[in-house]
């Protein structure tokens, strides 16, 4: 296997720790002078540091409109998480943050925290916006297959 050397860290490394570039107008091949490490260092982590103390303004006013946006595309629903002691049902105004709640063991807010048990998957049942057709749909699911978990817990 060939070698060669970080212009940036001085170490010997194989060239598939290095970016090769395939130029095919110009039917050539290069290869970074510098490691995917160094090259990350260098170019991801300072560069992005050093743009966000430069345009604080602007980077707080991405932040917020990227964080509006993606809580934008949440959808409320219905959902039932599966673990190894049972059933648990559930609804929620936004899915995606719920169900990452549950498959956290140490989140209070997870089903698997109060009743020590280990997720094994979830699914949604339903998707509605509307916070009484989802409680109508999780009591009725909640009947029809009388989960094991689904307990009133002390918080």
């Amino acid at each position: 296997m060939e070698n060669k050397v970080c212009t940036k860290c001085n170490k010997d490394l194989p060239i598939s720790d290095y970016y090769t570039i395939n130029n095919k107008k110009q039917n050539k091949v290069y290869t970074y002078n510098y490691c995917k490490k160094c090259h990350y260092n260098k170019m991801t982590k300072e560069t992005a540091k050093k743009w966000r103390g430069e345009n604080t303004e602007q980077w707080k006013q991405l932040s917020k409109a990227n964080g509006t946006r993606w809580r934008g595309k949440l959808k409320g629903g219905v959902y039932i998480v599966v673990t190894d002691k049972g059933l648990y049902v559930g609804s929620s105004g936004s899915l995606r943050l719920r169900l990452a709640q549950h498959k956290r063991p140490y989140s209070k807010e997870s089903v698997l925290y109060h009743h020590k048990a280990k997720y094994i998957t979830s699914f949604v049942i339903a998707e509605s916006d509307d916070e009484h057709t989802r409680l109508d749909i999780e009591k009725h699911w909640i009947k029809l297959l009388q989960p094991a978990l689904n307990t009133h817990w002390k918080k």
